[in-house]
């Protein structure tokens, strides 16, 4: 794909992504940095283990053959526990009482912190062990990757230089004036990332705040001009909204707004919001 051998549209068919406006304009991107000279490295050990595991069960294998002491192993306890707490939540979200439906966010948000933490630290031994090879690299990761900054501090020499830029921050500070718009749920995992056994109110409240914020933001692609930027300003928006309720707001609302569309839910939670404070 990179050299043109192979289509954009061919390549995407062959791949898992979940917005295709933005996936093809990626590869685009891509291909130009290619054809400058830049070197592209796809490092993710973490995502390449948990890969051969689905070879092993696709192939007939048993989780029995998953051996713990080999490199597979910690992989695959962290994607079980996490599924695990996933799927828990997915099949009580709609039926149990909202404490108990608190509680298991509260659940995910740790696996999914752990897990995170894991192919974070995965990731930074192996560019670890690359900079030697290169002047200059560029690492592409997610806000919430925070740890993997962490980690590369830590490990890289001294004579490295570590700069960390938030691409989208400018876009952000000209919305709400922060530099990040990151949603409840974001924040619960943060904490949970570097504090493992965090416990309290604060913990109760983002976890019941994330449990509106995700039923009222937009998950489709929002195809628009290069500088509207709308899932950011919708971002925000939704991030705005939630920061505003109480615990006690996002247990009355969740039983209102768990069976409507994501439309219908945030119309309620504004309508909500406007009564509330007037």
């Amino acid at each position: 794909m990179l050299s043109g051998e192979m289509t954009i549209y061919d390549y995407l068919m062959d791949s898992d992504f979940e917005f295709p406006e933005f996936s093809r304009k990626s590869c685009e991107l891509y291909r130009r940095f290619y054809e400058e000279g830049k070197q592209l490295l796809q490092i993710d050990p973490y995502m390449e283990r948990l890969n051969a595991i689905r070879d092993i069960f696709d192939q007939g294998g048993k989780p029995s053959d998953i051996d713990p002491h080999s490199t597979l192993g910690p992989v695959y306890a962290a994607e079980r526990s996490w599924t695990a707490a996933l799927l828990a939540y997915y099949e009580n979200c709609l039926t149990a009482p909202f404490t108990e439906v608190v509680e298991l966010i509260k659940c995910f948000s740790r696996e999914d912190a752990a897990r995170s933490r894991l192919r974070d630290e995965m990731r930074a031994l192996t560019i670890d062990d690359i900079t030697p090879i290169y002047s200059t690299l560029y690492i592409e990761a997610g806000t919430l990757h925070l740890y993997l900054v962490n980690r590369l501090r830590a490990l890289l020499q001294s004579n490295y230089h570590l700069k960390q830029i938030y691409l989208t921050a400018p876009t952000v500070q000209r919305i709400c004036g922060r530099r990040h718009a990151l949603g409840p749920g974001d924040k619960l995992t943060l904490h949970y990332t570097y504090r493992p056994n965090f416990v309290g109110a604060r913990t109760d409240l983002l976890a019941a705040q994330n449990l509106i914020h995700s039923k009222i933001q937009l998950k489709d692609e929002m195809v628009g001009t290069a500088d509207k930027f709308p899932h950011t300003h919708d971002e925000v928006k939704t991030a705005a909204l939630v920061s505003r309720l109480s615990y006690s707001d996002c247990s009355k609302l969740y039983d209102e707004i768990k069976h409507k569309s994501t439309i219908e839910a945030r119309v309620v939670v504004q309508v909500y919001l406007n009564r509330n404070a007037t």
